[in-house]
């Protein structure tokens, strides 16, 4: 019992560290959030183009400017490390963010089918929001602690 609140202290105190960054982390992906809303919007209900189609023009084109902004305002001081050098972060922020937005599309996909029935506007809309949000917080932890870590 001792060691999982020691270990619950640690894991705490950490978040607590983490605040700020993950504020700022939130503030790059609400800006490439909108971003790709816009990106699968256009695909779809003006192009015409199946909702599939539109997340992966989305994914391509979100994923680099994730990686960019991240990378210069998210995770700055890390980035100086002399160890950090722009490929292996660029490489081990897509090896963590690939799978994630695998799966992302996995729920963006099984939502979709669930809310359109329901007569909602753009339904594919809400549910990418719905997939993005749920792998926010995994994306931020395995980045922080994994490509950006000191």
């Amino acid at each position: 019992m001792n060691l999982l609140m020691e270990w619950g202290k640690g894991f705490l105190s950490e978040v607590w560290e983490a605040r700020l960054r993950f504020l700022k982390f939130s503030v790059v992906g609400a800006v490439v959030f909108l971003l790709g809303t816009a990106i699968v919007f256009l695909v779809v209900d003006l192009a015409g183009y199946h909702p599939y189609t539109a997340y992966v023009i989305e994914l391509v084109v979100t994923l680099q400017l994730s990686f960019l902004l991240n990378d210069v305002f998210t995770f700055e001081a890390v980035t100086r490390a002399p160890n950090a050098t722009l490929p292996r972060r660029w490489v081990q922020f897509h090896t963590v963010r690939l799978p994630i937005a695998g799966v992302e599309g996995i729920m963006a996909a099984f939502f979709l089918s669930i809310l359109s029935p329901w007569g909602i506007y753009s339904p594919h809309l809400v549910a990418n929001g719905m997939a993005i949000l749920l792998g926010m917080g995994v994306s931020f932890w395995v980045l922080w602690k994994w490509t950006y870590r000191k």
